[in-house]
Formats: C-alpha cells, sequence, structure tokens
C-alpha cells in the first residue's frame, strides 16, 4: 500500500540578509512556503535582527519558526561553528554576547582594511559598509567591494588573494570559545549543535559532547550519505539529539537548488522541546 501521508519538512540552518544571505526574511518565509517548508530556523551569524524580523512578519503563523543563530567559536585553534536553538531572545548577557560578536565584526573589517590600505589597496571600510548595509559585516562584504574596485574578478578570487588565512592581510576572529558559547546559549534556556561537522574528528566531537554540546546536525549539504550515516551513530551512541537543514544563502553562492532538499521531520524539533522541559522540571 502507498504511503499518502504528508512527509513534514523542517529547515533548521537558513541565512537572511542581516549577516550573509542574499534574501530578506519576508523572501525567506516565501520561499518556504513555496518549497512545502511547515518549520525553519534563522541561523544569522552572529546575529539574531532577522530572526527578530522575520517573527515580526510571521504573525499569522503561515510557517513554524523557532530561535536560531550561528555562532563562530574555537576549540585548540580550531573554528568550529555553533548552531543555538531555542533560546530566550530576551536574555540579556545572551544579547550582550550578541553584540560583542557583531562589534568585533566590523573591528575585524577595519583591520582587514587598514592592512590593505598599507599594501596598497585602496578600500576604505566605508566602501565595505555600503556593500554590508543592514548585514553583520564578514569577509564577503569586503570581498565584494574588491570586486565592486576592480581588484578581483570575482569574490572567490578575492577571497584567494586577500582574504585566506594564509594572505598578509587576513585578520583572525576575536576567540569566543566553543564551551563558553555552549554555557551562553545553555543559560538563555537554549540547546547547541555542531554546524556542518564532516571535519570535525570524532575525538573533537567527545570533547564537545563533555562540554554540554546537546545535538549534531547530521542533514547538510557539505554532507556525504556515508558522513551523514557515522554522524546518526554518534549520535545515537551518546544519546544526542539531531538537526539539520540547507544552510542556505542564495545569490552568489548559488544554492538555491539546496533550499527545500536537505531537511529534517519536524519530530527532532520536538524532541528539543521535550528534552528541554526535561531540564527545566
Amino acid at each position: 500500500m502507498v504511503d499518502l501521508t504528508p512527509k513534514l519538512k523542517a529547515d533548521l540552518h537558513i541565512h537572511t540578509n542581516f549577516s550573509d544571505g542574499a534574501h530578506s526574511p519576508a523572501e525567506i518565509i516565501q520561499f518556504a512556503s513555496t518549497k512545502g517548508l511547515d518549520l525553519i530556523s534563522i541561523t544569522d551569524h552572529d546575529t539574531i535582527a532577522g530572526l527578530e524580523l522575520a517573527l515580526e512578519l510571521n504573525r499569522d503563523n503561515a510557517i513554524e519558526i523557532i530561535n536560531g543563530v550561528e555562532l563562530s567559536t574555537y576549540l585548540d585553534g580550531v573554528e568550529i561553528h555553533l548552531l543555538g536553538y531555542l533560546f530566550d531572545l530576551n536574555n540579556q548577557n545572551f544579547l550582550e554576547l550578541l553584540k560583542t560578536l557583531y562589534d568585533g565584526r566590523l573591528n575585524r573589517a577595519k583591520r582587514i582594511c587598514k592592512r590593505l590600505e598599507i599594501l596598497g589597496v585602496e578600500l576604505t571600510i566605508e566602501e565595505v559598509l555600503e556593500i554590508s548595509g543592514i548585514s553583520a559585516v564578514g569577509r564577503p562584504h569586503i570581498a565584494a567591494a574588491l570586486v565592486k574596485k576592480g581588484y578581483a574578478e570575482n569574490i572567490y578570487k578575492a577571497f584567494d588573494k586577500y582574504l585566506m588565512q594564509n594572505s598578509p592581510f587576513y585578520v583572525p576572529k576575536e576567540n569566543l570559545n566553543v564551551f563558553d558559547a555552549i554555557k551562553a546559549v545553555h543559560d538563555a534556556g537554549g540547546l547547541t549543535f555542531t554546524a556542518h561537522p564532516g571535519n570535525i574528528t570524532e575525538h573533537t566531537l567527545i570533547k564537545l559532547v563533555r562540554g554540554g554540546l546537546d545535538g549534531i546536525e547530521v542533514i547538510h549539504p557539505s554532507l556525504k550519505a556515508h558522513q551523514t550515516r557515522e554522524l546518526k551513530k554518534f549520535v545515537k551512541t551518546y544519546n544526542l539529539l539531531e538537526s539539520g537543514g540547507s544552510d542556505f544563502h542564495g545569490g552568489t553562492r548559488n544554492d538555491q537548488k539546496n533550499f527545500g532538499v536537505y531537511h529534517i521531520s519536524p519530530s527532532h524539533v520536538e524532541k528539543m522541546k521535550e528534552f528541554l522541559a526535561s531540564k527545566n522540571n
């Protein structure tokens, strides 16, 4: 017998133009509806401004939206992106952390522009901010500004020449320890997951679990089928939660094909909520 039950879909990893995505929160909600998504999370980098606007626009609950953010953190000098979910939007300590990260992004962009200037590349922070607009400024905006001024043919070549870690213009992000980030999300009433964990070793994952990590993103465009299988085994072994999504950005990323394709069941979100409820009892 053919199963005609509707297959519910949740995408818990989406970016808007409040970080490095190309589309507004309103457009994301429309895309999600068109693609048949039942639940989404907007996980902009180090900011919840896009999420707050999406929640405001979604007053009729056309689609369920859960609180989300993607934090850039470090462990033993290695960058690890952490997804936070279901935290309190009004937690002042968490809001202060996000402001610190936002300010750190701006200071980093200023320092990169200064290095570029010293070495003969004429690019001001004002020109970069014209590109970033409402977004939390980052290297993609600097790359776009370099392309606009004719220093690179496209964003990818701008990164290769000016913005990669081995470049003389590179400035590292401010170092947010992953365990401090996990604690901050927990203190705000939320849960933490590793984002796109394909390059994270099992040894590191175990360290993160011992440090309070709640789950792992097991569905992501960068993960091969065998990696997803191994991560699901790891989740089961350590009694963790699962998340997943498209990591959709749009624009020059040319990743429209991923939106509505990489998703998990909303039942995993229910498990997250149940887990939080059990912690608070």
